[in-house]
């Protein structure tokens, strides 16, 4: 039979069964082998009432003495070793019938005492016969279940295809090769359903689920490698010649950290070669990326060709773009702007002097991938918070250059747990910068907003008395009946009512036109503003080291990462900077988890570990809606996975070294095949 055959197939099974084992992803025979058990539970042993540990689970024996129904709960009593036991169901009165006085009966469930008696309610049980012999007892797997779908079911029909159809899984779903389950210690796959399904260790169980986790993630980083075949490609090979990078560093008012440097010979060695860089640069906020970016940059402009960077957002363009345009102020090169509201004049210039190679390097956002949009000699692209652009955009501005392959950089500055990175970048090698050029101590209040008051005042203090600058954070800009969040427009108001009226304030948002955005936050970074009100546009790319404070109103309404970005601002200095959150005293409970993280953890990779056991690897990405991240084995949440995910990509890497195509090994092949179909099902 092929495994692949729709449940409804199965014997005992039908339309209806079939109907409900779908609503927990069972269409295949396959797909129930593959319900894994959720726990186990440790039955070899019955337990005495009288050594039972309150709140555990336990599996004992006893005699029925007694049953009825006292008010909706429904009662079986036992007795057992001179103790009374109450099973108990409320409004299933048919179960009485069940029982008999006298019966011997193996109840199992957790255990709770109820006035002087023990309890278990809704127990698993069974009624001895005469050999008193019973399948509850040994190591017992717990399913995912649904509706009217128990426990004993599936595993009654689990060990039923497991009786009955062991030749046909170890033909159809044993698809590791030989050589790899030996040097993995890999067992067959009707072995290992067989331990997982029905085991007689825990620990058993545990090892064969490891192999699932490594089929898994070898499938999924073979999948990867084969669909980006980049080291196939060709790429100019770059040397770095120093007329450029050496001016670079003298100009710059700070020294390299050893973490950046480390980085950049990283990339030095990869842009040395003929095959395409494939890098992810990670780095915290204020970790120093970008001037890492430039001097990558600065290699492929001494060796005559263009770079493009493509940024989020206009804002995140147009900070790059300064930045980068006061390093290079002097060194003789061409840097130039492109967004999509730049004037028609301007923009046919840029696009003209793109495509006959006089411009060197151009930052943009998504205006860097349209049709109209062609480079002369594209040697290096650079994307910077790659995790808000898609595969396909990324492979739209790759495929700017016609006869060779640009080297391909990503930087993000939203810390990513490097298990997650090697999962949906790992087709990248990763580079991540752990240093800081500043060590700015960063003190954090979060506050109810019954005490807003108090705060501004603080702030008004520290702007007008220490020459300080702080920005104020809103999530909205106008006022929403739907939601009980104060906007911008109401926080400026509020300020504009109870500020000394020495206290400037500007505004910057994403509705705001170019020119009156970029003319506020210069007036804010030459100090002509106290306070700078802004949406989160200021999230990514704001560099003014005087500004050391930042209130965040609504802070319940970010998330962490979000969070830790906007504070980021505030770190770009050795000044001591402030951190106040104001949130409504009634938050969710993920909210008040997120805030308490955030006031205690100013490393954003540890912060990155704890976003991730809120929200899930998928949330975590933006890519929950999409599936990517949803394996049927693996939990990159837990330690024991990440070992074998990483084990997993090294061996993906090595098979396609020795076989690129994996000609010979058919099963594999196949088993990627299903996975894009899979795939294709859950993303479509």
């Amino acid at each position: 039979m092929d495994l692949n055959t729709e449940i409804r197939f199965l014997k005992g099974i039908g339309e209806t069964r079939a109907k409900r084992l779908n609503k927990i992803r069972i269409r295949t025979i396959k797909d129930l082998l593959y319900h894994l058990p959720r726990k186990y539970l440790d039955r070899r042993n019955i337990v005495k009432l009288s050594s039972a540990v309150i709140g555990k689970d336990i599996i004992t024996k006893g005699e029925v003495v007694s049953k009825g129904t006292v008010e909706d709960e429904n009662i079986v009593v036992l007795k057992s070793d001179g103790e009374f036991l109450e099973l108990v169901w409320k409004k299933m009165p048919y179960i009485l019938s069940y029982f008999n006085r006298g019966d011997i009966v193996i109840a199992a469930g957790k255990v709770y005492k109820f006035r002087g008696s023990y309890r278990i309610l809704f127990p698993e049980f069974e009624i001895l016969g005469i050999n008193e012999n019973s399948s509850m007892k040994g190591i017992i797997p717990v399913y995912p279940l649904t509706e009217r779908i128990n426990n004993d079911f599936i595993r009654k029909t689990v060990s039923f295809i497991l009786d009955n159809y062991k030749k046909e899984i170890l033909e159809q779903l044993d698809i590791l090769p030989e050589d790899i389950k030996k040097a993995r210690n890999i067992k067959d796959k009707f072995t290992i359903l067989d331990i997982v399904h029905r085991p007689n260790e825990i620990e058993s169980a545990i090892e064969m689920r490891d192999a699932l986790v490594y089929e898994e993630m070898l499938i999924f980083f073979l999948n990867l490698f084969l669909s980006m075949p980049y080291k196939e490609l060709f790429s100019p090979k770059f040397e770095k010649k120093g007329t450029l990078v050496n001016k670079l560093l003298e100009r710059l008012p700070f020294k390299l950290t050893p973490s950046q440097m480390k980085v950049i010979s990283e990339i030095e060695e990869d842009l040395n070669k003929n095959t395409p860089m494939h890098r992810l640069l990670q780095g915290d906020v204020g970790s120093g990326k970008t001037i890492v970016a430039l001097y990558t940059s600065l290699i492929a402009i001494e060796n005559k060709y263009q770079v493009a960077i493509m940024a989020p957002t206009e804002i995140l363009a147009e900070q790059l773009y300064n930045v980068i345009n006061y390093y290079t102020f002097g060194l003789g090169i061409r840097v130039e702007l492109l967004v999509s509201d730049i004037k028609p004049s301007k923009k046919h210039t840029i696009l003209k002097d793109l495509a006959e190679g006089n411009i060197d390097l151009i930052v943009g956002t998504h205006s860097l991938i349209v049709e109209d949009v062609k480079f002369k000699k594209l040697g290096l692209v650079i994307i910077d918070e790659q995790h808000r652009f898609g595969v396909n955009q990324r492979a739209l501005l790759l495929k700017k250059s016609k006869s060779w392959t640009p080297h391909f950089l990503v930087m993000t500055a939203t810390p990513i747990p490097r298990t997650l990175a090697l999962t949906i970048y790992g087709d990248l090698d990763v580079s991540i910068i752990d240093q800081k050029p500043f060590n700015t101590k960063i003190i954090n209040r979060w506050v109810f907003d019954e005490k807003r008051e108090i705060v501004y005042n603080w702030l008004f203090n520290e702007v007008l008395n220490k020459n300080k600058q702080a920005y104020v954070v809103v999530p909205i800009i106008e006022h929403s009946e739907k939601l009980e969040v104060k906007a911008l427009e109401e926080i400026y108001e509020y300020l504009e009512k109870i500020k000394p009226k020495e206290v400037l304030i500007g505004i910057v948002h994403g509705r705001m036109n170019r020119e009156e955005r970029q003319k506020n936050m210069e007036n804010f970074r030459n100090n002509k503003f106290h306070i700078l009100l802004a949406t989160s546009v200021i999230e990514v790319g704001i560099d003014i080291p005087n500004a050391t404070i930042m209130i965040i109103e609504h802070a319940e309404r970010f998330g962490i990462s979000q969070l830790h970005q906007l504070r980021g601002r505030i770190v770009r200095s050795e000044k001591t900077a402030y951190c106040v959150f104001i949130t409504p005293r009634k938050v969710s409970e993920d909210a008040k988890k997120r805030l308490e993280a955030l006031v205690s953890i100013t490393d954003g990779f540890k912060l990155s570990e704890v976003d991730l056991e809120i929200r899930g690897p998928g949330d975590l990405l933006g890519t929950k809606q999409h599936g990517l991240l949803e394996f049927k084995f693996t939990n990159i949440l837990n330690n024991r996975h990440k070992k074998i995910i990483s084990l997993a990509r090294m061996d993906a890497i090595e098979l396609l070294k020795k076989d690129p195509k994996l000609r010979n090994y058919p099963k594999l092949l196949k088993a990627i095949e299903n996975y894009k179909k899979e795939l294709d099902i859950v993303v479509g």
